[in-house]
């Protein structure tokens, strides 16, 4: 902007601009008073050598007549033991810049005062090193004649979507990291991490309350436009300003407690309800402030309530929140509801598969609960803003443990998003597979077919994503209509990365450099085509979420392994290159499971309306393990709050404790036996037994409380493998015109012990999947070698694996839904290319 320097009759220098913004900043600061400071080479204000304290003043300026300051931000760095701090004054006349009068006041940074009509205007820095040796600095301050909210609508900016913006989001913040990415990187969004705090130490959240936004949300957008999605956190870590619940925080399982604010910082007991409702009058004012102050504010993340996370070292899940007195009256008020009094909290586990009907009901409780805190939340955001995008945090790898199911998320209304993190791609071997362990596949973690949009945390700074990589998995995203978005955590731009894996795992992350920030925007723009189309999923896998509590054997097996155990199924999938999709058991419906050729499940305990679902949806089923073989006792639909008549209270299972078992729900029924056993599969030239004719195994892995590992057996139907006493251990069972075939045996084994025995060979287990996809005319890619392959509707993704290139035609598909490019193709080593299918 044009500034225009006139002599004032005392003789003193202004600026004069037209209504709208200024930037101060190494081009003008040699204008400026430096008193124990000075303008160094590098355009950063800093003190001069020796000095502890030190200012930096302006000239008047001059903001045009009718106008005044409505905004004032700045970019500095303080590190620990030093302080950077702004000050300004104002007059409706010229004044003196070395005079007494007008006085100085505090400025705040990104606050937004009313229009007082005094255009004159000076501000000053105050620089102090208060202990140490670092230096403070100040790199830019920005002054404007405009509030947020004018300029948003001056310049005229549409309503914000998700899948048109390229954001990112820097852990431990300050406005120096932000400066380096959006004064130089084509980021247009960011997510901004916030807490509501107390305005003083004791003071309860009121009336009266005055929400002070973080000064990130507001420079940005008037430095750069960014539009900012808040992420609200529940509670702010060490502040004595922290709106805080009551002391005892957790619990143990064995009554063990740990106290104190900063026992455990991250978990909140939400159930104190004198805290929940001050925390509700803090996040209503803060939305009415973003609404009314800041339209750059499009959206919303809740942090999920981290409510059952575990506190102790992971995974060793010794304390669990939520088993406060509070915690407790709230069980308590809805085991009521249901007719089934209690006296106090189920035992989480026993050393046995769980038969107690009322863990299953506090197991699901666990999640509606979550779910209850986490709606609450939306809701009044969405009376506040009824134009807000919300989401809220989607930990796959996590769900259970953090106990709100997402599929409580898929049917409210008030949320539009899910912010996914855990599980993408997060892949340390070359090909994406490390020998089975499952935290470390290619494909995402989103949910199937799910309506609403999904941002993903894409990070560099963990030691998942090489950068070399990075555009092949952009591209995976894409094709699973999931938004990238890249998040760092560390010094950047010097770049020390670091996360709880790192810490944990001595792992290391790619550098994170301007250059390589840089890469992944135009890697977000490159992909955007390819989010158009369907997806394209054939088989769907349901993860363990509610129910997997109630399978804890009690400080023993731990609760990573048991995922892990469950999601063992994927890593053969992704070496045939199948197309699937993961379900959570709340998302499960008969509409969603008719979308795919071959559902899998897993779950011992299956809940009522996943019950409902699986009986009639006319796909076909693949059950493994011990699947079905407890009816847990739950609502006919997810739902929140309670609905007394919608609950399914009757339980039972199939398991031997004394009295005669039940067989699995499912057609195939069967009964499980906890002993050591030799499998024999059959001759038959059945399509399910190819290459697996007459094959003998041994079920002998330990199991639960001190028991072998169970298994189903007894089965109906076509049988293909019995156990020594000729009970049929693998079966499949015509029903409703769809297959149901059932394997009722672990193929990857976990021990009590957390030892591992897998039951099949490798190529074994692979023949054996093949058999099953090509029996329920799957597509896949079995003959790929160092080749992965994923699609949707309109285009094929190939990744090479390899460390050299691929040169050569496709690999041949298995019951290929239409055809695909019968040229030769090229792909360069660790790397991907894109080929459009035809119609």
């Amino acid at each position: 902007m044009r500034r225009v320097c006139i002599l004032l009759g005392a003789g003193l220098l202004a600026w004069s601009a037209a209504a709208g913004e200024f930037l101060e900043n190494k081009q003008t600061f040699a204008r400026g008073i430096f008193q124990q400071t000075r303008l160094d080479q590098d355009g950063l204000i800093r003190l001069v050598p020796g000095a502890t304290a030190g200012t930096f003043s302006t000239e008047i300026i001059d903001l045009g007549e009718t106008n005044s300051a409505r905004f004032t931000g700045w970019v500095a760095e303080q590190p620990p033991g030093t302080a950077v701090s702004v000050e300004y004054r104002s007059a409706a006349e010229p004044f003196d810049p070395a005079a007494s009068v007008p006085a100085w006041r505090k400025a705040v940074n990104g606050a937004v005062p009313d229009a007082d009509g005094r255009r004159y205007f000076q501000y000053r820095v105050r620089l102090e090193v208060k202990k140490g040796k670092n230096v403070p600095f100040l790199r830019e301050l920005l002054v404007s004649t405009r509030s947020p909210r004018e300029k948003f609508f001056a310049e005229k900016h549409a309503p914000a979507k998700l899948d048109d913006l390229n954001m990112m989001m820097l852990y431990s913040v300050t406005p120096e990291k932000l400066f380096h990415v959006y004064s130089q990187l084509p980021y247009d969004a960011s997510e901004r991490g916030l807490y509501i705090l107390r305005n003083a130490p004791g003071k309860k959240i009121g009336d009266g309350y005055r929400y002070v936004p973080g000064e990130n949300e507001m420079y940005l957008p008037m430095r750069y436009g960014t539009r900012i999605l808040v992420r609200f956190h529940p509670v702010a870590t060490f502040s004595n300003l922290t709106l805080y619940p009551r002391d005892v925080i957790l619990q143990a399982k064995d009554g063990r407690k740990k106290t104190g604010m900063r026992a455990q910082h991250r978990t909140v007991n939400f159930f104190d309800r004198d805290f929940i409702r001050e925390y509700h009058t803090g996040l209503r004012a803060a939305v009415r402030y973003y609404k009314q102050n800041n339209p750059y504010v499009f959206g919303y993340t809740l942090m999920s309530p981290e409510f059952f996370y575990d506190t102790e070292p992971w995974p060793q899940m010794t304390y669990l929140s939520g088993f406060s007195p509070e915690a407790f009256d709230s069980y308590r008020e809805f085991s009521a509801k249901l007719g089934r009094p209690v006296s106090g909290w189920p035992v989480p586990s026993d050393g046995d598969i769980l038969l107690d009907p009322q863990t299953y009901l506090w197991s699901y409780w666990r999640s509606r609960a979550g779910a209850d805190y986490i709606a609450g939340l939306a809701r009044i955001i969405r009376e506040e803003d009824p134009e807000a995008l919300i989401g809220t945090m989607h930990y796959v790898g996590a769900m259970s443990l953090r106990g709100l199911e997402p599929g409580f998320i898929e049917w409210n209304p008030d949320f539009n998003f899910y912010s996914s993190s855990n599980l993408y791609p997060r892949v340390p071997g070359k090909d994406g597979l490390d020998g089975g362990t499952t935290f470390s596949y290619t494909r995402l973690n989103v949910e199937g077919h799910s309506r609403k949009s999904n941002l993903l945390e894409y990070d560099l700074w963990s030691p998942y994503v090489d950068a070399r990589r990075a555009l092949t998995y952009a591209r995976y995203a894409a094709l699973e209509r999931v938004l990238p978005m890249p998040i760092v955590l560390g010094n950047f731009p010097d770049n020390t990365p670091s996360n709880h894996l790192t810490r944990y795992h001595g792992m290391k992350g790619s550098p994170v450099t301007p250059a390589l920030l840089r890469t992944l925007a135009d890697n977000m723009q490159q992909v955007r085509k390819l989010r158009t189309s369907e997806k394209f999923s054939q088989v769907a896998v349901i993860l363990p979420t509610i129910s997997l509590h109630a399978l804890l054997e009690k400080d023993r097996w731990l609760p990573h392994r048991l995922v892990q155990q469950q999601l063992h199924i994927l890593a053969p999938l992704l070496k045939l290159n199948v197309a699937f999709d993961f379900l959570t058991e709340g998302y499960v419906t008969t509409e969603l499971l008719n979308r795919y050729k071959l559902v899998i499940v897993q779950q011992p305990a299956v809940y009522p309306w996943m019950r409902k679902a699986l009986a009639g949806t006319t796909t076909d089923l693949l059950i493994l393990g011990w699947g079905g073989t407890v009816a847990a006792p739950g609502p006919e639909k997810l739902l929140s709050p309670v609905a007394p008549e919608a609950f399914d209270v009757t339980s039972r299972s199939a398991w031997r404790r004394g009295t005669e078992p039940e067989p699995t729900f499912f057609a195939t029924g069967g009964t499980v036996r906890e002993q050591a056993a030799k499998i024999q599969f059959g001759n038959s030239p059945h399509a399910l037994l190819a290459g697996l004719q007459g094959m003998k195994l041994e079920y002998d892995a330990p199991g639960l409380g001190g028991r072998a590992l169970p298994y189903v057996a007894g089965m109906k139907g076509t049988s293909f493998a019995v156990d020594g006493q000729g009970n049929s251990v693998y079966a499949l069972q015509r029903e409703n015109g769809r297959n149901v075939i059932h394997f009722g045996l672990l193929p990857w084994q976990l021990n009590a012990d957390g030892s591992e025995k897998r039951l099949f060979s490798p190529e074994q287990e692979t023949r054996f999947l093949s058999n099953i996809l090509n029996f329920c005319g799957v597509e896949y890619y079995p003959s790929s070698g160092a080749l992965r392959l994923m699609r949707n509707g309109e285009w094929l993704l190939v990744e090479n694996t390899a460390e050299t290139p691929y040169r050569g035609k496709l690999p041949a598909a298995v019951n290929a839904a239409r055809s695909l490019p019968d040229a030769e193709i090229t792909v360069p080593a660790q790397s991907s290319i894109l080929l459009p299918l035809s119609r």
